[in-house]
């Protein structure tokens, strides 16, 4: 069982690591920020500032990736980096509270934020329950 978990654990974090990858660095790099907002609404700054932070997200992307080789040795990092995503989720979730619903992609996008690192954590937990080794 507990190698079963640990390839859900490594699964779980590829998995999300390649969404955040796909879904943010890559479209918010390519496309930047007129998939958000009107195009008439876009200033050079706001653009400029979207591309930076998608980019970023490939910091966390290959975090994500990496841990789901080295998890057993920096349980710290993976506690650190899924609990990062979650919050991201929370903070769409404040904004859909204060602002309005977003679009179909990113309540979807939220779901995943909310699901997949609660999964990771969840297996981990479970993981560390059992009593054999690797």
């Amino acid at each position: 069982m507990r190698t079963a978990l640990t390839w859900l654990i490594r699964a779980g974090l590829v998995l999300l690591g390649a969404i955040i990858a796909y879904v943010f660095a890559y479209n918010g790099m390519v496309y930047g920020v007129d998939r958000i907002i009107a195009a008439e609404s876009i200033t050079p700054g706001s653009d400029s500032e979207f591309r930076f932070i998608s980019i970023l997200t490939i910091g966390l992307s290959l975090t994500l990736v990496w841990l789901a080789i080295n998890f057993n040795h920096t349980p710290i990092l993976l506690h650190i980096a899924t609990l990062t995503v979650f919050a991201g989720g929370l903070g769409r979730l404040y904004s859909w509270q204060t602002i309005g619903a977003p679009p179909d992609w990113m309540k979807f996008a939220m779901g995943i934020e909310f699901g997949l690192p609660a999964f990771i954590l969840a297996a981990y937990y479970l993981r560390s329950l059992t009593k054999s080794k690797l």
